[in-house]
């Protein structure tokens, strides 16, 4: 009997063993798979390589030396370095190589993708009046004052790899199994990658075709429309389909990487892929953002500025303290990625604040679409936070996930260094975020009267919406057009908020430089009840600011602009705290690429 029980045992535990052993082994199997995808990319991106050098061959005599290719102009003999693989020591700037004849150093290396960039923050704007740069405004600043025979720097822009292939359409209930091969889009593999086009590398497919015609007395308009093929082969044909079937499948990408706006493209194949290069380092960063940024020079042979350390996230300053105790931390207890704003606690502290300034009404639409910010908040945005029970592809988190935008630092002739794109933004999109290091008000006063204030912004939130409860302008900015309200849902109840009846949110500026704030402050500051004040409790400097100076990130070199294209919101994140919100830039309207001409 004895024996028997203990045979019963071990062929359980057996049992067990296998168990482990068969689900271990198809692990290592989905490795070797993800591996092979891998491997295959990189080929394909090789023979690309070859077959471009095979083209080019035609025009110029190519030699190959190590590591460094050179080619030698059959007119005039001179040689020039156009590929290099060898990095200097921080393995983020080419060396540079002289051309043979005692001329400049040009740096010159092949990607799959264009690079792209922008510029500093003047003395007298503000914040919310930033942009990026057109491609109008680029190329003039890329093509004056060179010499006609420097050669290029050469770049392509191609259709990305396709890792995972689509499936033809068979019907069936769509499941967890439909979405099972798609990657972390977060993957450092897809760092260089449009984000965009993840998707498509993934096995979507995105469709752009004409639905119907509409006739205007005798034109004949073709309207186009914009669909998507998941992997699975089931066509999704606007954001609604989409969302439920990201939800369904469990699908690791979020919303945000989809865009249903027929101006998008991928990628661009036809436009100008050569541009000048006296200068470039590959990525500025050195592996702090989720995207590479790279800088380039095409007018001079001025380096990029170093003296300032890139940070990712804000930086507390000497005697700067910011609460982050989760204690203290509104958190939701949602399970469908926060997709019901009148569920989700963290969404309804965004609604909520709406109400908070006289004559306002709560607006229920207040915040994030499908991780697309419209509209300005003037109240601020409070975002899902880590101690939430939602996940990555929350519709409600989107600051705190990082740049996905391909961005890139570029100097033009008149205006320093800015930032421009290297593929089309939609409206509404989140760019990046203006990190800094956080001072008080009395230690920012000091450091710019010694070292200047144009790196500084003020976090003036409560300042802003107390002089919009007295109804007037504390930081009068540039009004910002948008024909995006026909985007917007219209499920607002007429009780709770009517659009007509307020005043532009966009009238007040979330966050301004120094030295607009330099005046005394108004009267109005002296009546702040407790909803927005915090000084009489903690009896400390109420206000604070960001320097970009020391410590910064790219959002230190977006340019100011009369009509910008981007928009500042004060977002929070890691704190309630109305005294440090995150300053993060929106895309107000479509932003183009820098290959498409105007």
């Amino acid at each position: 009997m004895y024996n028997q029980i203990y045979v019963s045992i071990s062929i359980v535990e057996f049992d067990e063993q296998m168990t482990k052993t068969e689900t271990e082994f198809k692990n290592i199997e989905q490795k070797f798979i993800k591996i092979d995808m891998f491997v295959d990319a990189l080929k394909n991106d090789i023979q690309f390589i070859h077959e471009s050098m095979n083209k080019l061959q035609n025009e110029k005599d190519y030699r190959f030396k190590g590591s460094t290719i050179t080619y030698s102009n059959t007119q005039n003999g001179n040689s020039h370095s156009i590929l290099d693989f060898r990095l200097n020591k921080s393995e983020s700037t080419l060396s540079k190589w002289d051309n043979g004849n005692g001329g400049n150093s040009f740096t010159r290396y092949f990607r799959k993708k264009m690079h792209i960039a922008r510029k500093s923050i003047g003395s007298n704007g503000s914040l919310s009046s930033m942009q990026l740069l057109s491609p109008s405004s680029s190329s003039s600043s890329e093509n004056s004052g060179q010499d006609s025979n420097m050669p290029l720097f050469f770049e392509i822009t191609r259709k990305p790899n396709i890792l995972v292939q689509t499936k033809p359409f068979t019907p069936h209930i769509c499941n967890q199994n439909c979405a099972q091969n798609t990657f972390n889009a977060q993957s450092p593999i897809f760092r260089d990658d449009v984000p965009y086009a993840i998707p498509v590398i993934l096995g979507w497919k995105r469709e752009v075709a004409t639905a119907h015609c509409r006739y205007d007395g005798s034109r004949s308009v073709a309207v186009k429309e914009v669909s998507y093929v998941a992997p699975c082969g089931r066509r999704l044909r606007n954001i609604e389909e989409l969302d439920k079937y990201l939800s369904i499948t469990n699908c690791s990408l979020s919303i945000d990487y989809f865009t249903f706006e027929v101006y998008v493209e991928l990628y661009n194949e036809s436009g100008n892929s050569r541009i000048r290069c006296n200068w470039l380092n590959n990525d500025i960063t050195v592996g702090r953002e989720s995207k590479i940024i790279s800088a380039i020079n095409s007018c001079d042979n001025v380096e990029f500025p170093s003296d300032f350390n890139y940070i990712s996230s804000r930086y507390e300053g000497r005697s700067v303290y910011i609460p982050r105790d989760p204690s203290f931390l509104i958190r939701c207890e949602c399970n469908d990625d926060c997709r019901n704003k009148s569920t989700c606690a963290c969404q309804k502290l965004t609604i909520e604040a709406t109400q908070s300034l006289p004559g306002r009404r709560k607006n229920v639409t207040a915040g994030y679409t499908y991780q697309r910010l419209k509209k300005f908040i003037v109240t601020g945005l409070y975002e899902c936070n880590p101690y939430c029970s939602c996940s990555d592809t929350c519709h409600n988190k989107v600051v705190q996930n990082g740049i996905k935008a391909r961005l890139q630092i570029f100097k033009t002739v008149r205006r320093g260094w800015g930032v421009r794109c290297l593929h089309d933004i939609p409206a509404g999109a989140f760019v990046c975020t203006y990190s800094g290091e956080v001072m008080t008000e009395h230690a920012a006063n000091h450091y710019a009267s010694v070292y200047g204030d144009e790196y500084l912004a003020d976090l003036d939130l409560i300042d802003i919406c107390e002089a919009a409860k007295e109804g007037y302008e504390s930081a009068p900015v540039e009004e910002i057009s948008s024909d995006d309200d026909a985007d917007e849902p219209d499920d607002a109840k007429d009780e709770d908020y009517n659009d007509e009846d307020q005043e532009s949110d966009e009238s007040f500026s979330s966050v301004k430089v120094k030295s607009n704030r330099r005046k005394a402050k108004n009267n109005v500051l002296k009546k702040r009840d407790q909803r927005w004040s915090n000084e009489s409790m903690h009896d400390e400097d109420f206000s604070y600011t960001l320097d970009a100076k020391r410590f910064g990130n790219i959002g230190r070199f977006l340019n100011h602009s009369c009509s910008p294209n981007c928009f500042a919101q004060s977002v929070f994140v890691d704190t309630h705290d109305l005294r440090f919100p995150w300053v993060a830039f929106f895309a107000n309207e479509f932003i183009p690429d820098l290959l498409k001409e105007k």
